[in-house]
């Protein structure tokens, strides 16, 4: 996990110039994983034979969102990193108010400048044209691997930036086709329309006013994800 991202130049540059512990008053404490990224970083630049990050390790596993002992997966403790990474961005940060909330502050941060983006959800009816649309944080973005085998299923998930993925054998699928996928439009049956309270299970058929018992088009919900702001690692 950490050799795929560490390349990433927005991330590298930013390591590279050490800005966060200069400053950090935590730098020799337990818990400051931004440091210790800095810290990988230049031994990573440095070194020429392979060597085990343990410490960096241990900081994300002291973070508490990982556990000693048992069985994690890449995936996971990359999860744990950006966690990890945000906390110690918003150390220094002043607490919420009224005024800033903690996603104002969190979209401060260098995980969310790298890493995070912000996804918009809409949900449109084409019986009464109702439209819901919502805009949240994200701090990762998931895509899933479909097995192309046949058999159905997820093979597994991205995250983060990879310009391909292997899905078997020699074949792969391109980040731009997964995005495409993540971005299609989907339709919804078990979900009431917030507009006209209709599930499109209960509105199969209805009658038009100028045509009484002309069978009309059925009840559509379709929801599309699109990212408004996509992460600088793409």
């Amino acid at each position: 996990g950490l050799q795929c991202r560490m390349p990433a130049p927005p991330l590298w540059c930013h390591l590279r110039l050490l800005g966060h512990s200069k400053t950090c008053a935590r730098r020799n404490e337990t818990g400051c994983v931004h440091c210790e990224l800095e810290v990988f970083a230049a031994q990573y630049a440095s070194e020429r034979r392979p060597f085990a990050p343990r410490s960096l390790v241990r900081r994300v596993m002291q973070s508490g969102a990982m556990l000693f002992g048992e069985m994690h997966d890449s995936h996971e403790f990359t999860l744990a990193l950006l966690d990890g990474l945000l906390v110690a961005n918003l150390t220094k940060s002043p607490p919420p108010d009224q005024d800033t909330s903690l996603e104002m502050l969190e979209r401060q941060t260098l995980q969310h400048h790298l890493f995070g983006g912000t996804l918009v959800s809409s949900i449109t009816c084409s019986l009464c044209n109702h439209s819901n649309v919502n805009r949240e944080r994200l701090t990762v973005i998931e895509l899933a691997v479909q097995n192309s085998g046949g058999g159905g299923g997820v093979l597994g998930w991205v995250r983060g930036a990879a310009a391909s993925v292997g899905v078997g054998g020699s074949s792969s699928v391109s980040l731009e086709s997964l995005l495409r996928d993540y971005t299609a439009v989907e339709n919804l049956e078990d979900y009431r329309c917030d507009g006209c309270g209709k599930k499109p299970s209960e509105a199969e058929k209805r009658a038009d006013s100028r045509w009484a018992g002309a069978e009309a088009e059925p009840q559509q919900l379709r929801k599309r994800l699109l990212l408004a702001e996509g992460p600088r690692v793409l």
